[in-house]
């Protein structure tokens, strides 16, 4: 099963979520180009499962 973190900044314990994961993480908090996003988008379409911290 492909996993997909997506770190948010909504969550104060996101560490420990990511660590917990043990998955690709994307940092949400960061500002993304348009490309960027596509590329977000794209692989969250390809995983199995998002988890988001």
């Amino acid at each position: 099963m492909e996993k997909l973190t997506l770190k948010t900044g909504l969550f104060e314990d996101a560490d420990l979520i990511i660590q917990a994961a043990d998955a690709p993480v994307i940092d949400l908090t960061k500002d993304l180009s348009d490309a960027d996003w596509d590329d977000v988008l794209d692989q969250i379409l390809d995983c199995d499962l998002v988890i988001t911290a």
